[in-house]
């Protein structure tokens, strides 16, 4: 739960950070398409792939105690040790949801400083190597966050349905 709030921090300060930016130095809501561009790709700086490789960890630590919990338990265990399996199985359920909803954010994100990157090769004026160099690789970072992104949800989305196998 710990690197899930950290997430959550993570964004809420982004877009603190993106709303400072882009009022603190020109004085109103309607800055230029540099500006913007700016203070978006400033706000959304904290989405990339190792925080989603960090996120799809949880995910995975998550699948693992959900398989490991449901292949302990026996249909003639004590009604104890059922009720202990259920909640560990209910748990990792729970924080793998979260984890999606991290994941996800970590997508918005990611799209955002894509977003934020081509607003300032457009607001900048020039088209140069190095300008979209920088948009080649946002859009990289996009992709790779993308396909983790995706995996962990499919983990995720095995755990939801029940189906968590020791694969």
């Amino acid at each position: 739960m710990v690197v899930v709030v950290a997430v959550g921090v993570l964004a809420v300060g982004g877009l603190v950070a993106g709303i400072a930016a882009s009022t603190a130095s020109y004085g109103s809501f309607s800055p230029s398409h540099l500006a913007t561009g700016t203070a978006i790709a400033f706000g959304a700086q904290w989405a990339g792939p190792l925080l989603a490789f960090v996120l799809l960890g949880v995910v995975g630590l998550c699948w693992w105690q959900s398989t490991a919990w449901t292949d302990a338990s026996e249909p003639d265990d004590e009604q104890d040790r059922v009720s202990e399996v259920t909640g560990h199985i209910r748990r990792a359920g729970q924080i793998s949801r979260w984890t999606q909803g991290a994941l996800l954010l970590t997508c918005v994100g990611a799209i955002a400083l894509v977003v934020g990157s081509v607003l300032q090769t457009t607001g900048a004026g020039t088209t140069g190597s190095l300008n979209w160099a920088r948009n080649v690789s946002q859009v990289a970072s996009l992709l790779a966050v993308l396909v983790v992104a995706g995996a962990g949800i499919w983990i995720a989305r095995q755990i939801d349905s029940g189906q968590a196998s020791s694969d």
